[in-house]
């Protein structure tokens, strides 16, 4: 077997594996749950491009980590924005200051300080709007443990994901800050929404989701794997045609 031919293989060998790496990014939802103790650990960056930042307080609009975080006061079963919507179906939204969060540090402390929640137990739906088709988003959900910190647990599902995701807001003790993520990818219409539900049959003090807040962006796209695979296929070529 010739000098040539191993080579040629080994490109194609190495050529694949790159492409697999490109292509196999997964197209399931990702969820995740963490405690917020301050900027540095609340998941917000500004080298991400945001499709929105809100704090559902209302007043003020927030810096946090160089990304400005809307004030809108939610409220009622439907409040929208630019690219984003959030509601109670049959229901309402309330604001509430909710309990002592001085614990946490930073500015993200200045949206989990205040949280809305359904007025009777009711779904909360948070969509997100004029997504890319096809392209990776993170959507990050911020609360906090409040009154006494009992079960809040909840039941989350999206537009994208297979079954339902179960967690509990009340996890990490009564006035600490609580976070959701989903990686997801946009569906084809651009539209992508997550909803909230109350577990029934666990104890709860108010059963509703309580959000403070809420941000979407972009996932970075791979670019140096992209530019290695097009480096390859010329490699592959140029060994195609000297192989002729």
């Amino acid at each position: 077997m010739s000098r040539k031919f191993h080579y040629f293989g080994f490109l194609v060998v190495v050529a694949a594996v790159v492409m697999v790496g490109l292509t196999s990014v997964s197209r399931a939802d990702f969820i995740s749950t963490s405690q917020i103790t301050g900027d540095s650990d609340c998941g917000v960056d500004s080298s991400y491009a945001y499709t929105c930042a809100i704090n559902s307080r209302g007043d003020p609009t927030v810096d946090v980590n160089g990304v400005t975080f809307e004030g809108v006061l939610i409220s009622g079963e439907t409040t929208s924005g630019t690219n984003w919507s959030a509601s109670a179906p049959g229901a309402a939204l309330y604001g509430d200051d909710g309990v002592d969060t001085s614990g946490i540090t930073g500015n993200i402390e200045k949206v989990i300080d205040y949280l809305v929640f359904p007025s009777t137990h009711s779904h909360v739906v948070v969509a997100f709007t004029g997504l890319t088709p096809g392209a990776e988003y993170v959507a990050s959900f911020f609360g906090q443990a409040w009154r006494d910190g009992r079960n809040f647990t909840q039941d989350l599902t999206t537009t994208t994901y297979a079954g339902a995701f179960r967690f509990d807001e009340g996890e990490f003790g009564n006035g600490t800050g609580h976070l959701v993520t989903v990686k997801y990818t946009a569906p084809v219409d651009g539209v992508w929404a997550a909803t909230f539900t109350r577990v029934d049959g666990v104890a709860h003090v108010n059963g509703g989701y309580g959000m403070s807040g809420f941000a979407n962006h972009l996932v970075p796209e791979p670019s140096t794997l992209a530019l290695l695979a097009t480096g390859l296929i010329g490699l592959l070529c140029y060994a195609w045609r000297k192989r002729k």
